[in-house]
């Protein structure tokens, strides 16, 4: 029997994979324990776009819109969005495993025996080996370029610039690009067409020339209010970027004088992974912490980035750009989580009800965000605040008590609230532009 299910259970609204939904691989599982079936293979694929036609619809329910069912009528009043021409699809095939051979393998690893934690494993698994097999867009590269500033204005040069700097990582960890940005002789072409694209929606628009000093032909703008709209394509690599967004700000965070150590870095990159645990689905290999360093730190220095002596580690004089720019990638989850923890300090009841929380936190966000105190219009995420609340509760900082719209919460340490506050404004002090 061939059965096709999605393991997310709904489609990101973010651009990032969601985490697995484990009822159907339960049921699975328990059919070929019944006997119903010897074994199942499972195929692992994933299908991204350059861009998809619910860009709009997405923004709204970021920013906490609920979901508009879809309807006929919704359908025909689309016409012209389904006339446009939205690029290329890219469909990826991981190779196919058996449930005999992953029940075995997290037995010997991890002594999995019982079926619920088999469950949680499995699901994990096909999430990693779906992650895997994304497809490096040109719309995902260069977006992430894009919003790797938040500056009204941005040059095509400087664009070209931070592409090469993200398609040098992503080619030296040897993940699937796109044929179009396999080779660098096709990386102004890549440019032309995305800027093409998202000048036509309005969401850049060039200087015209011919009416400001010649010195700026070349200058776009980007409107700040539509950036969330495009961070979807930035989202779907960012898995992709983490080992070096994380290592970047970890050796801005710790080098005071331009020089850390190997434990400084390890130390800060732990807090950092632990602190955006919710916003990812990782890979195991990210808990390998010393790997990690190593791989990482080591590419740095083959790109001048850093110089490393035994264990300590100095900043080269051109390093502190990249390293910026790495680390920048993750300003707008800080932003998020800066929000998150400014709307929790306003509490002043003893526990509020999860979704007023929420709400209190959105009100916070824009206001934040028009008193230019948060800089990145994509941080302004319900899903991110939700994360951000959840991470909280992982770390004890905060205590839900019930279930989905009945929950509530209050503050159990102050303290470490105020500690994580610190950490998180030393961190958005490093990748600030």
């Amino acid at each position: 029997y061939t059965i096709e299910f999605f393991i997310e259970g709904t489609r990101s609204r973010t651009g990032k994979i969601v985490s697995p939904k484990m009822g159907m691989l339960k049921y699975l599982i328990e059919a070929v324990d019944e006997g119903y079936n010897k074994d199942l293979v499972f195929v692992p694929i994933t299908v991204n776009y350059d861009r998809v036609l619910e860009e709009n619809s997405y923004l709204k329910e970021i920013k906490g819109r609920e979901k508009k069912t879809e309807s006929t009528s919704g359908f025909f009043k689309s016409r012209k969005l389904i006339q446009k021409k939205y690029g290329n699809v890219y469909m990826e095939f991981n190779e196919p495993f058996t449930l005999k051979e992953v029940r075995e393998k997290f037995r010997k690893e991890k002594n999995v025996t019982d079926i619920d934690e088999l469950v949680i494993e499995l699901g994990n698994y096909i999430i990693s080996t779906i992650n895997d097999i994304v497809v490096v867009t040109p719309f995902a590269v260069t977006t992430a370029a894009l919003l790797n500033t938040t500056a009204r204005g941005f040059s095509r040069d400087l664009i070209r610039e931070r592409i090469m700097l993200l398609l040098s990582f992503l080619k030296n960890a040897h993940y699937p690009l796109a044929k179009h940005i396999q080779t660098d002789e096709n990386i102004d072409a890549v440019i032309d067409t995305v800027l093409a694209s998202y000048m036509k929606d309005g969401i850049i628009s060039s200087v015209d020339s011919s009416q400001t000093a010649a010195e700026v032909e070349g200058l776009y703008l980007i409107d700040h209010d539509q950036r969330g709209r495009i961070s979807m394509y930035k989202n779907s690599i960012m898995h992709m970027m983490l080992p070096i967004n994380l290592v970047s700000l970890a050796l801005l965070a710790t080098a005071g004088t331009g020089k850390t150590t190997r434990q400084k870095v390890s130390e800060e990159f732990e807090k950092l992974r632990d602190l955006l645990s919710r916003e990812f689905v990782y890979p195991e290999s990210i808990y390998k912490t010393d790997a990690v360093i190593e791989s990482t730190t080591q590419y740095l220095e083959s790109r001048n980035i850093i110089n490393i002596r035994g264990k300590d580690i100095t900043i080269e004089e051109n390093g502190a750009m990249p390293l910026k720019f790495y680390s920048g990638m993750i300003q707008d989850y800080l932003e998020s989580l800066l929000i998150v923890i400014n709307g929790v300090a306003e509490i002043q009841t003893a526990t509020i009800p999860r979704k007023e929380l929420v709400s209190d936190i959105r009100k916070t966000g824009v206001r934040m965000y028009n008193l230019g105190e948060i800089q990145c219009s994509e941080s302004l995420s319900v899903i991110n605040y939700n994360n951000a609340v959840d991470m909280m509760c992982d770390a004890g900082i905060l205590k839900i008590q019930g279930d989905g719209k009945s929950s509530v919460v209050n503050v159990r340490d102050k303290t470490r609230l105020d500690a994580l506050l610190a950490s998180l404004n030393n961190y958005l002090d490093r990748v600030r532009g």
